[in-house]
């Protein structure tokens, strides 16, 4: 009998089957792929902070920390449906707790990299900087983040787009949850994945596919549940490589996060 995730949000229910230890948290994807065959990079990047979490505070915490930092790097893509999470505590101290950790394939492969920041302490809210939606329009880009099955009933929308500009957003479905009702932080991992691994695209079209290389983001802790959004922008750019910004939102208009995502195309052409 397939083991369930624990309750520690509802996130994965439709995801992931999580299970083990909480210093080798293991998962496997119940919708593994992606449109080029690997397991989403928002996928990755949520399991290493559930993981970091479960490191933390176990399966049902009193409070659920936020990440204060989070950093992760994509070694190899992700195949198959079976992963690990060695997670290392690497200090304790005060209300922060910091967390190593390697993601790992069935072969024991080194998948990703990733460190964090655990907080119990949300910062002070402020308004989000000014941004103007791009003009044109993101059905396009939409539909594309919509078929891949990690994406899929999210409520992903994408209001508009322009050259090295684009919003998109996640809506407060179920499946974007935590256990207290608030967004799921790793939701809004994924959202920022998805939204930095699509802008590059409003630059060029590639002969070939690309991949996430690395992510870095923080959040200001938990949030009521809201539509988020992802305000990115390309600040610099190679035929290759694209280093996006990206402003996590919500309804309100109230700042949640930001992230800084490097993002490369398989070809120079």
């Amino acid at each position: 009998m397939r083991e369930h995730a624990p309750p520690s949000g509802r996130l994965f229910a439709d995801d992931f089957a999580v299970s083990g230890p909480a210093d080798a948290t293991r998962l496997q994807a119940n919708a593994p792929l992606t449109g080029v065959g690997a397991l989403h990079g928002g996928a990755i990047a949520a399991f290493a902070l559930l993981a970091a979490r479960r490191g933390c505070c176990g399966d049902q915490p009193a409070q659920i920390p936020s990440a204060a930092s989070f950093h992760i790097n994509f070694l190899r893509a992700g195949r198959g449906d079976r992963f690990n999470a060695q997670t290392t505590s690497a200090r304790q101290v005060k209300e922060l707790n910091f967390f190593d950790l390697s993601i790992r394939d069935a072969g024991d492969h080194v998948v990703a990299s990733a460190h964090t920041t655990l907080s119990a302490r949300c910062t002070d809210l402020r308004a989000a900087d000014p941004w103007t939606t791009p003009r044109c329009d993101g059905a396009e880009y939409e539909a594309a983040g919509r078929a891949l099955p990690f994406l899929r009933d999210r409520g992903l929308s994408v209001p508009g787009v322009d050259v090295g500009l684009l919003e998109m957003s996640f809506a407060p479905v179920a499946r974007n949850l935590d256990a207290d009702g608030a967004v799921h932080e790793a939701a809004m991992l994924t959202l920022i994945d998805a939204a930095g691994s699509t802008i590059p695209y409003t630059v060029r079209r590639p002969k070939s596919h690309g991949a996430t290389l690395s992510l870095s983001a923080h959040f200001t802790g938990h949030r009521p549940a809201s539509t988020v959004h992802a305000r990115a922008r390309i600040r610099d750019h190679s035929a290759q490589y694209f280093w996006s910004e990206i402003d996590l939102v919500d309804s309100k208009a109230t700042h949640c996060g930001s992230a800084t995502l490097l993002y490369r195309f398989a070809d120079e052409n």
